[in-house]
C-alpha cells in the first residue's frame, strides 16, 4: 500500500512537472543579475518561456549579437531604449518585438539603407537607469536613439533594493520550484514600497541628464510616447512634460495603435503592454518618428 502511494504521488510530481513546464512554459525564466550603478541588467542567454523564446546579447540588450557592432558602414544604427513596453517581457516572443520589425517596416518603405537596432530595456526600467546603461556602454555605434516613454517613467527612480521574484537571479532546478519560488513570492510578497536611496536623483532629472549626454554625444534623439489603454481612450497623445524639453523631437505611437483597433486588433495585453498587434504598430511608430526627421 506504501509502494503505491509513493508510486502515485512520484507520478503526480512528475506530471505535474512536466504540465508546468511544458504547457505552462515555467522552468526557464529570463534572469537578472544586480548592478551597483544601473540597478539590475537582463542576463545574456537564450529562453524559452510560455512557449516564446527571449534571446538577450552579450551587451545585456534584447536584440541578436549582430546588433552589439556595426556591419558596415552603409547601415542606420538606431538605439531603442525603454521599460517593459521596448522588452516585451516573456509574453512576447523575440519575433514580435517592435525592434525586431523595425528593419522589415523600413525596407517596406523604400529606405535604401539597412537599419541596424539595439534594443536596450528591462521591464521597470525608468529614467535613472537608462542614463547609467548609456553611461557605461555608449551607443554601440548607433547615429540615433529613439527614447521610448510612458507616463509612470516621470516617477520612476531606481531603489537598488534586493530583486524580487519579478526579476530572478538563478535558475530553478524545476518548474514546480519555480512555481512555488517565483510566483508564490509574488502571492505571499504582495506589492511592497521601496524607497530610493536619500539624495537620489528625481526621474526627470536623469531624463534631462540622458538626453543632454546623447545630444552632446553626436546622437539624433527622439522621444516617443506610448500611452497606456486609458490614456489612448481619453484622447492623450501629447507628452507635454520634461520628456520633450529643449530641442528634442517627440513623437506619440497613438496613431499606430488606433489603427490596430482599427482593424478589429487589441494592440495591448493589459493596461500598458502592447500584444503582439500593439509591437507592430510601436514599430511603425517609431519609424515614424525616424522618418519625420530624417
Amino acid at each position: 500500500m506504501l509502494l503505491i502511494v509513493v508510486v502515485l504521488a512520484l507520478l503526480t510530481v512528475i506530471a505535474g512537472e512536466l504540465a508546468l513546464r511544458f504547457i505552462v512554459g515555467l522552468g526557464d525564466p529570463p534572469l537578472y543579475q544586480p548592478d551597483p550603478a544601473i540597478e539590475y541588467l537582463m542576463v545574456p542567454g537564450s529562453y524559452k518561456r510560455f512557449g516564446n523564446t527571449v534571446f538577450v546579447n552579450s551587451a545585456h540588450m534584447r536584440s541578436c549579437e549582430s546588433s552589439i557592432r556595426r556591419a558596415s558602414s552603409n547601415e542606420r544604427g538606431v538605439l531603442v531604449i525603454g521599460d517593459s513596453v521596448v522588452n516585451g517581457g516573456s509574453l512576447t516572443d523575440q519575433a514580435d518585438l517592435a525592434t525586431e520589425l523595425m528593419p522589415h517596416i523600413a525596407e517596406q518603405r523604400g529606405w535604401k539603407v539597412p537599419l541596424r537596432v539595439c534594443n536596450v530595456s528591462a521591464g521597470s526600467w525608468g529614467p535613472g537607469n537608462m542614463l547609467a546603461f548609456v553611461q557605461r556602454y555608449g551607443s554601440f555605434g548607433c547615429s540615433e536613439v529613439v527614447i521610448v516613454l510612458n507616463s509612470a517613467d516621470l516617477h520612476d527612480v531606481p531603489t537598488f533594493s534586493e530583486l524580487g521574484p519579478e526579476h530572478p537571479t538563478a535558475r530553478p532546478c524545476c518548474a514546480i520550484e519555480e512555481l512555488f519560488r517565483n510566483y508564490g513570492r509574488r502571492f505571499i510578497r504582495g506589492a511592497v514600497a521601496e524607497v530610493p536611496p536619500s539624495g537620489s536623483k528625481s526621474a526627470k532629472q536623469s531624463l534631462q541628464e540622458l538626453l543632454e549626454l546623447l545630444s552632446t554625444s553626436g546622437l539624433r534623439c527622439r522621444v516617443l510616447f506610448h500611452p497606456t489603454r486609458q490614456e489612448l481612450a481619453a484622447g492623450l497623445e501629447q507628452f507635454r512634460t520634461e520628456a520633450a524639453a529643449g530641442n528634442v523631437p517627440w513623437c506619440s505611437s497613438a496613431a499606430r495603435l488606433r489603427e490596430a483597433q482599427g482593424r478589429g486588433q487589441d494592440p495591448y495585453r493589459d493596461d500598458i503592454h502592447p500584444s503582439a498587434a500593439g509591437q507592430e504598430a510601436l514599430a511603425g511608430a517609431i519609424i515614424d518618428c525616424l522618418e519625420s526627421s530624417r
